[in-house]
């Protein structure tokens, strides 16, 4: 793939308004999905005392789930009839779970520096949307990825 072919594909894909949509709603449902992350993630760690790492996967984990669903039906609704729920759930939590695991070492680093574990764990999030985005957009609900 040579870079003149990606420079018009992702032109392209900036011109079309179904894809600024989606970015809109995934970021709504990101923000709700962000909300609940930490409401566990802090109750995990504050209230509970459960280490830091520990309260991460779990605040990512209940985050997953209200993601997954609000994604399929409302953002990317238009793929889901056309991959099987199971498959893209799978790819999603690989999607989901890659960022998590880069957001955890990011969170790990700038913790490491004197920042809290509470600020670190708000950049480290924020740092990985983007990533999030892009690989759910192109995989995990992508009608092009899916089988036919």
């Amino acid at each position: 793939m040579n870079a003149t072919y990606t420079q018009e594909r992702i032109v392209a894909g900036l011109r079309k308004p179904e894809n600024w949509r989606q970015l809109v709603q995934f970021g709504m449902v990101g923000a709700s999905g962000f909300l609940i992350n930490q409401a566990v993630f802090l109750s995990c760690y504050h209230a509970l005392h459960i280490r830091y790492p520990i309260a991460y996967v779990l605040a990512f984990l209940v985050a997953f789930s209200n993601n997954f669903i609000w994604n399929r039906h409302w953002t990317f609704s238009g793929v889901r009839d056309q991959t099987h729920v199971a498959q893209q759930g799978l790819r999603f939590f690989l999607i989901s779970g890659s960022s998590a695991a880069i957001g955890l070492g990011i969170l790990k680093l700038i913790h490491d520096t004197g920042l809290s574990v509470t600020a670190s764990e708000l950049i480290a999030i924020t740092l990985v949307v983007p990533l999030s985005f892009v690989g759910n957009k192109l995989w995990s609900f992508s009608s092009v990825s899916s089988s036919r």
